[in-house]
């Protein structure tokens, strides 16, 4: 190209994707020709397709950048522009490059604001003034590569916090005394408005002192309103009648039935979510339920041993199914759980970094988007710091309940939540994600609940280093009987809630699954590979009508997940949506030959486990995985 001779370039990259047609870098030598070609509508194609390929790799995300910015996509090479700086800046690029991307930066964002102001449409100055401030919010959290609103202090409660350009959530407090509390001790609530301290709901939401909402007369809403100010009064008027209204706490959502025609007049400025239709579908399942239990791998608990430590998970799932050879298709929660809400291998959602964030390519839906498709309210109530909306993880939800899981949101917490919100929506077609993180203590060296110390003898007392990372831990017996113990803890708290089920649902109207993500490092011997089964086998449980024990031995993969709940709530697969995940056997798919495990973590060693119904294939890679995977 230095003798700009485009036609030995283009016969040269011809003969290379021929010989390496799986190398990503084509993405980019494509981008630059079509660049030196003048055709920037095609480099620009191309280099988004290279960002969707490789997130994580500044010179993909430099080429994003520059083809916005011939195309006049200001907006969008900003965002990459600061991504690729930020990227170069953590990989110690030099310090010239770095400088000039601020610039261009800086540039870029001074491009867009200058077109913005020189438009006369108002709804386009509207829209424009909404994206500039979600660019400053997101820049924030540096567009999402390192987002800290859910575990850390940042004061978010009272705010918006944004998952993306177009989308954010009004963050409210989800219990309204804790706030009663905090406004009587002095000096406290000015340092306690985070998701730490906290525990927050967060909905999508009109803000402002007036809202009018033509709804069907013959049916009865859920109306969420949340207040800036303390002691707000709604005045609500419909056909019903008209009703004044004390709101006595502030950014906390009250729940207000109406019916038809509403208007709602607030003397203070308030946040108004859309509002919840309280009507089924009877050819839908009343309840589909997913129960995420981190770290439940069945490498301890498999057929009696399940019986013997989680007799009540025992007994509930075995009036369907119980998957003995499921495995993870990566190690650790944050790909792991890309994987299940996605059906995508690691290398296809790009979820794989342990210090950079990602989002899952928005063009596969997450299994709530499916749900929210199909009519169902949606919701979420967990603390695990690893499932958050930047992720992706919330897309389709409708509620989300939430607080870091080390700030005290407990299982009991959870389960009474959970049992909460299904019965205030009982009367609506419900799915709802429950995240479950008490396994987690065990490797995280936390206290454990006071039922399990009791149960501990002096020997499990012992202090054991925990390694660098929960999910490089050696071989402990004890923490392998501690993990036991917890899991009975679990499941005791967890019989309350599947009573709560079997007494208000029949088994036609329900589908529960209870699922992990991960086993332990402690679990895996001396000797054993780092993929053995005591990390990579993990929980895979189903109940609903169409579930049989009878392929409880059939080998499934985490990515499968969706395609079995959708199998189970009567949802047709997508014919334009790819993904990895098959529907196994058991419920009348093509089923899988076996199942791959992956550790794609920056600094290690590529590792692989691929597990068939007669042999297991271990694999190790001599290079070291770079900071793009």
């Amino acid at each position: 190209m230095a003798n700009n001779d485009i036609a030995k370039a283009e016969s040269l990259l011809d003969e290379y994707c021929n010989y390496a047609k799986e190398d990503l870098d084509i993405y980019a030598l494509e981008t630059n020709l079509y660049i030196c070609k003048g055709e920037y509508e095609k480099a620009y194609l191309c280099a988004i397709k290279g960002v969707k390929q490789k997130p994580l790799n500044g010179d993909m995300l430099y080429n994003a950048a520059y083809a916005c910015e011939l195309t006049n996509r200001y907006m969008e090479a900003y965002i990459y522009y600061y991504k690729a700086r930020y990227i170069y800046e953590y990989n110690k690029r030099e310090k010239q490059l770095v400088d000039e991307l601020k610039e261009s930066e800086e540039r870029i964002l001074e491009q867009y604001i200058s077109c913005c102001d020189r438009e006369t449409d108002m709804v386009k100055i509207k829209e424009n003034k909404k994206i500039i401030d979600a660019l400053v919010e997101l820049s924030k959290v540096e567009f999402g590569l390192v987002d800290g609103n859910y575990r850390s202090y940042s004061q978010v409660i009272g705010n918006y916090i944004y998952e993306n350009i177009n989308k954010k959530r009004y963050a409210a407090i989800y219990k309204d005394q804790v706030m009663t509390y905090l406004d009587s001790v002095k000096g406290v609530i000015s340092e306690s408005y985070d998701l730490t301290h906290l525990k927050g709901e967060l909905l999508e939401v009109k803000e402002g002192n007036c809202n009018e909402i033509d709804l069907d007369n013959n049916i009865e809403y859920l109306l969420p309103i949340a207040s800036e100010k303390c002691n707000n009064v709604h005045k609500f008027e419909s056909d019903e009648g008209k009703y004044s209204v004390l709101q006595f706490s502030e950014k906390h959502f009250n729940y207000y039935k109406i019916k038809g025609k509403t208007k709602v007049y607030s003397n203070n400025k308030a946040y108004y979510g859309n509002a919840i239709p309280l009507v089924y579908d009877s050819n839908k399942k009343k309840l589909v339920l997913s129960i995420f239990v981190d770290g439940l791998g069945t490498y301890n608990l498999k057929n009696e041993k399940l019986k013997e430590w989680m007799p009540n998970t025992y007994k509930f799932f075995e009036k369907g199914i119980v998957f003995n050879n499921a495995y993870n298709m990566a190690e650790w929660t944050y790909p792991s759980i890309a994987n299940i809400m996605s059906g995508l291998d690691t290398i296809h959602h790009g979820l794989f970094h342990n210090a950079l964030d990602g989002n899952m390519p928005e063009e596969v839906p997450v299994f709530a988007e499916y749900m929210k498709e199909q009519g169902y309210y949606t919701a979420m109530i967990g603390g695990n710091w690893r499932i958050i909306p930047p992720y992706g993880n919330a897309r389709g939800i409708d509620r989300y309940i939430y607080q870091h899981q080390k700030a005290g949101f407990k299982v009991h917490e959870v389960i009474c939540d959970t049992i909460n919100h299904i019965e205030a929506f009982k009367d609506t077609n419900q799915y709802l994600w429950i995240s479950i993180g008490d396994l987690h203590d065990i490797a995280d060296g936390d206290d454990l609940p006071i039922d399990v110390q009791k149960a501990m003898e002096q020997n499990l007392r012992e202090y054991e280093d925990k390694g660098i990372t929960s999910a490089k831990q050696d071989y402990s017996e004890k923490k392998s009987e501690m993990f036991n113990l917890e899991a009975r803890h679990i499941d005791r708290w967890l019989k309350v809630l599947y009573e709560y089920i079997e007494e208000n649902f029949k088994d036609t109207e329900i589908v529960v699954s209870l699922f992990s993500d991960h086993g332990q490092g402690y679990f895996i011997k001396p000797g054993e590979h780092f993929l053995a089964p005591g990390r990579s086998n993990i929980a895979f449980m189903f109940r609903g009508e169409g579930c049989s024990n009878d392929g409880a031995e059939e080998i499934v993969s985490s990515v499968d997940y969706g395609c079995i709940m959708r199998k189970l709530c009567n949802i047709k697969e997508r014919d334009d949506v790819k993904i990895d995940g098959v529907l196994p056997k058991t419920f009348g798919g093509c089923g899988r030959k076996f199942a791959l495990t992956e550790s794609i973590h920056p600094g290690d060693k590529y590792q692989a486990a691929i597990y068939t119904d007669d042999y297991v294939f271990y694999y190790i890679n001599q290079g070291v995985i770079e900071n793009d995977g």
